[in-house]
C-alpha cells in the first residue's frame, strides 16, 4: 500500500461481504497499481494486481468508481485509472473473491481497457453513465498536482470519454473535440467555446463541428477526447455525470504570489459525445436561454459556452437542484478561501440528446448514475435522501445571514428584505428576488419586536421584513416564520 489520496466506496460485493473498494495510491513498495478490497468486518485484504509498475519506475491505483450492473447497489464492476496513464476495469463478477480480476487481458497478462497519449496519469477518481446502445460511458480527465515538481509541468493533458462495450479502446479509436476560443459573457466572465465536433450543431457553427455524423460517430468510434489548452492545465478533481453532462474542474498551477496557487474552468459538456451542449448562465438572469450564446449577430445567433473561468483552483463542484427542477447551482470552492457561483452554471431539463430522444427527469436518462453505488458507498436511494438533505440545508439559508435571536425568536438561519410581490392564491411572496412559499397551516407571522400575532394582510408589498424557519420544526418542508421590521 502506497499513500491513498482518495475516499475510498464502501459497497457490499458478490461475495456477501461488505468492502472498502480503494486504489493502492502512490510510492507503494513494489510500485505496481493494486485494486484493494478490505473486509469491513475482518479487515482482511482481497487484493486485484494490475502488474503495471516496478520499484524503479513506480505507478499506483487512482480513485475508483464502482458499478453495479445489476442496478441492486452489489458492486461487481470497478474503473480505475494510474500513473501511467491505463484506465482499468476490474471484474468482481464471481461470487468468490478468488476470481475477481482485471477484466481485459492481452498475451495472457493483465490488460487496460484504454491508454492514454504519453505522459498523462489519471489521479483523480472517473465517473460512468450507461451507454445509450451498451455498455458504458468512462469519464475522466488526466494530469497530476502531487509533489513540488507537478508546479512546473507543462505536457498537454486532455479530457476523455471512453465507451466500455466489452473490449479494450484504442486512443485512435476516439473523436477528437476541441477548444476552439474564448470570449467574454454579459456577466463579464470568461468562457471557452468548444467544437460540436458529433453531428450539426444547434447554434452558430465554428470550426470543427460537424466532422462526424452521429450515426457513424456511434458504429465506428469508440468515445471522444478533448486536449486542455492552457500550458500546464490539468484534471486532478473528481468528474461527476448529470443529465446527460459531465462536469469536469480543470487546475492550471501558479506560483506568483498572489495568485491563489493558479487559476481553472469548470467544464460543462455532453457526456456521450463530449459535444458542446447549452448548459451556462453567461448573462446572470438564472435562465438557460438561446440569450446566453455568445457572439451572436441577433437574436437567436451565437454558440454555446462549454466552460467557465473561475480565477483560482476550483475544487470539483457540488450541486444543488433548484427547487423548480429545471436547473443545477454548481457550488465550487476555490483556493481563493471562496465559494464561486460560476455564473450559476445550469442544466436544461430536456437537453436534446444525439440520438433523437430526450434527457429528462422522467424519461431514462443516460447521465443518471445508473446502477452506481455512491460516491460515499450508499445506494442511490440513501444517495438521493442524501442530496435533499444538503438541498434543504441550502434552503435554509437566506441573504445577509446571522444567528442571532430577533424579537424573541430562538437564533435560526435569517434572511432580510422588502417584499417585492405578493400572490395570496399561490400563497407566495418575491423577496429580494427570491420566491418564498408558504402553508396557511405553516405560517406564523410575529408583529415587529416579535410582540404578538400579524394576520396575512400585512404581506403587502413593500414591506420590510425579516423571514425564517421555524427552527423547532422537523418536517422537510419547515414552516415560514416572518418578522416585521417594518411596514412601507
Amino acid at each position: 500500500m502506497g499513500y491513498i489520496f482518495s475516499r475510498p466506496i464502501l459497497a457490499k460485493t458478490r461475495d456477501g461481504k461488505w468492502r472498502a473498494l480503494v486504489g493502492n495510491g502512490y510510492n507503494s513498495s513494489n510500485g505496481r497499481a493494486v485494486l484493494m478490497l478490505v473486509d469491513l468486518q475482518t479487515g482482511a485484504v482481497t487484493k486485484v494486481d494490475t502488474g503495471a509498475g516496478t520499484a524503479g519506475t513506480p505507478n499506483g491505483l487512482s480513485g475508483v468508481a464502482a458499478v453495479s450492473s445489476a442496478d441492486n447497489g452489489v458492486v461487481d464492476i470497478v474503473y480505475a485509472g494510474d500513473l501511467y496513464g491505463n484506465l482499468w476495469k476490474f471484474d468482481l463478477s464471481s461470487a468468490s473473491s478468488a476470481g475477481w480480476s482485471v477484466a481485459y487481458t492481452a498475451a495472457s497478462a493483465p490488460a487496460p481497457l484504454f491508454k492514454a497519449a504519453a505522459g498523462q496519469p489519471f489521479t483523480a477518481r472517473p465517473d460512468v453513465a450507461k451507454h445509450l446502445k451498451a455498455g458504458y460511458l468512462v469519464t475522466l480527465g488526466t494530469g497530476r498536482y502531487l509533489d513540488i515538481n507537478d508546479n512546473t509541468t507543462t505536457g498537454t493533458q486532455s479530457l476523455y470519454g471512453v465507451w466500455d462495450k466489452g473490449a479494450p479502446v484504442a486512443l485512435a479509436d476516439l473523436q477528437t473535440q476541441s477548444v476552439v476560443s474564448t470570449t467574454s459573457g454579459a456577466n463579464s466572465k470568461t468562457y471557452r467555446l468548444t467544437t460540436h465536433a458529433v453531428g450539426v450543431p444547434p447554434d452558430t457553427t465554428i470550426a470543427g463541428d460537424n466532422a462526424i455524423s452521429v450515426n457513424d460517430y456511434y458504429s465506428t468510434k469508440r468515445g471522444w477526447k478533448m486536449d486542455l489548452p492552457a500550458s500546464g492545465e490539468r484534471v486532478v478533481a473528481e468528474t461527476t455525470v448529470r443529465y446527460g453532462r459531465v462536469i469536469i474542474a480543470t487546475l492550471i498551477p501558479s506560483t506568483a504570489l498572489c495568485s491563489s496557487g493558479g487559476d481553472g474552468w469548470i467544464f460543462d459538456i455532453d457526456v456521450m459525445t463530449g459535444n458542446r451542449s447549452a448548459a451556462l448562465d453567461t448573462n446572470g438572469d438564472n435562465e438557460i436561454t438561446d440569450a446566453d450564446r455568445l457572439n451572436g449577430n441577433g437574436a437567436g445567433t451565437g454558440t454555446t459556452a462549454s466552460a467557465v473561468r473561475i480565477g483560482s483552483i476550483p475544487a470539483a463542484p457540488s450541486i444543488i437542484r433548484d427547487k423548480a427542477g429545471a436547473n443545477d447551482d454548481k457550488l465550487v470552492n476555490t483556493s481563493a478561501a471562496a465559494s464561486c457561483g460560476c455564473a450559476r452554471p445550469a442544466t436544461p431539463r430536456s437537453p436534446a440528446a444525439p440520438h433523437g430522444s430526450r434527457f429528462n427527469e422522467q424519461a431514462p436518462d443516460p447521465g443518471r448514475r445508473h446502477g452506481l453505488v455512491g460516491r460515499d458507498g450508499h445506494s442511490r436511494a440513501r444517495h438521493r435522501r442524501a442530496v435533499a438533505q444538503r438541498r434543504h440545508r441550502a434552503e435554509r439559508q437566506g441573504d445577509r445571514r446571522t444567528r442571532a435571536p430577533v424579537g424573541g425568536v430562538p437564533s435560526m438561519d435569517l434572511a432580510q428584505g422588502r417584499i417585492e410581490a405578493v400572490d395570496p392564491s399561490k400563497r407566495q411572496l418575491v423577496i429580494a428576488g427570491r420566491k418564498v412559499e408558504w402553508h396557511a397551516s405553516k405560517l406564523r407571522i410575529i408583529a415587529a419586536g416579535g410582540h404578538g400575532q400579524a394576520s396575512t394582510s400585512a404581506l403587502r408589498k413593500g414591506a420590510q421584513i425579516r423571514f425564517a424557519l421555524d427552527p423547532n420544526s422537523t418536517a422537510v418542508d419547515r414552516p415560514i416564520v416572518l418578522i416585521y421590521i417594518d411596514q412601507p
